[in-house]
């Protein structure tokens, strides 16, 4: 870099012509050895979550929600109400809320479940930003149950997409990527 490309000159327009005499201020560029280079950040490749992945991943939250509700089941067992249509109607209404609990609090802190934490899967918005409450309510509450009463065809189109989105997934804005 020369020293005449370091100095820039401003002047200050008097009318619609520049005096000779008009004010002229030097402006010095620092003098570096290298020039300045700004670069862009390099983008992460987002690759969508494959339907294999994504089915392993629901079978482990599956597991764990089972777990998680057999002491429930158990209760009603030992009081022999297991057999009465209000404690059927009780039973799945806590293990709706309980699937919908674990499913909320593990997508809004941590984007994934634990199925999807450890096969390094996660959940993102379209804009691949993290999803919130509302999110997921739509795609929990709203989109899961349409995908699956749809004879489970909402969760197959994962399998059959390019960017492998289900019916909850397009309802909600959102994606499952690897992670």
């Amino acid at each position: 870099m020369t020293e005449a490309s370091r100095t820039f000159m401003v002047s200050e327009v008097k009318g619609d012509n520049m005096s000779e005499n008009s004010d002229r201020t030097n402006f010095e560029a620092p003098a570096s050895s290298s020039p300045i280079v700004l670069e862009a950040p390099l983008e992460k490749k987002i690759t969508p979550a494959g339907f294999w992945r994504r089915f392993v991943a629901a079978l482990i939250d599956g597991v764990i929600l089972v777990i998680a509700i057999l002491p429930i089941n158990a209760i009603g067992t030992y009081l022999g109400a297991t057999e009465s249509f209000t404690w059927m109607i009780y039973s799945n209404l806590v293990s709706a809320l309980l699937s919908f609990l674990y499913q909320g609090y593990f997508l809004t802190s941590r984007n994934a479940t634990i199925g999807k934490i450890l096969l390094s899967i996660k959940v993102v918005r379209m804009n691949h930003e993290p999803i919130g409450f509302k999110t997921v309510v739509i795609r929990e509450v709203v989109g899961k149950p349409l995908s699956g009463i749809i004879l489970g065809i909402g969760y197959l189109m994962a399998a059959f997409r390019e960017d492998k989105r289900a019916l909850h997934d397009l309802l909600a804005e959102t994606q499952v990527v690897e992670a």
